[in-house]
């Protein structure tokens, strides 16, 4: 009398045997995925290939643009003052580069270069120690 779980198994085994021509049992060596003689049971795919839409590659090659540099905010009629010096009682250019937490603004946002950005990290904390600018924003 065959239990449910072997009359399971004899049907897996039976599949098994229609898809790749050969009777796996215990201890064979291999896979029917690497059978020679059958194909793979990963090259059926479950999807169709979605069509490509001309459109998409268009905006992609559209949003692709040239940066414009920008501007250092602390260069002085386009030239770089040497050496970098930032004053700290220009509270307008310092209130500039402050957010509104009172946070330093990161180079990216300020549009600084590394060294004026350093200058004018220094000159906001002198006139913060000064109390000439709030440590905290609003």
């Amino acid at each position: 009398m065959e239990t449910p779980i072997s009359a399971h198994c004899v049907a897996r085994d039976r599949d098994l045997f229609a898809f790749t021509g050969h009777h796996w049992r215990a201890g064979d060596i291999g896979s029917p995925a690497e059978s020679v003689h059958s194909p793979s049971i990963f090259s059926k795919s479950f999807m169709p290939p979605r069509p490509m839409s001309t459109r998409s590659r268009a905006r992609k090659r559209s949003r692709v643009r040239s940066r414009t540099r920008r501007k250092d905010p602390i260069f002085v009629d386009g030239h770089r003052p040497r050496p970098m010096y930032v004053d700290y009682k220009d509270l307008e250019l310092l209130s500039k580069m402050v957010n509104r937490q009172g946070r330093i603004m990161g180079r990216r946002k300020s549009g600084c270069t590394a060294a004026s950005q350093h200058a004018v990290t220094a000159a906001i904390k002198r006139a913060r120690f000064m109390a000439l600018l709030p440590y905290v924003g609003e």
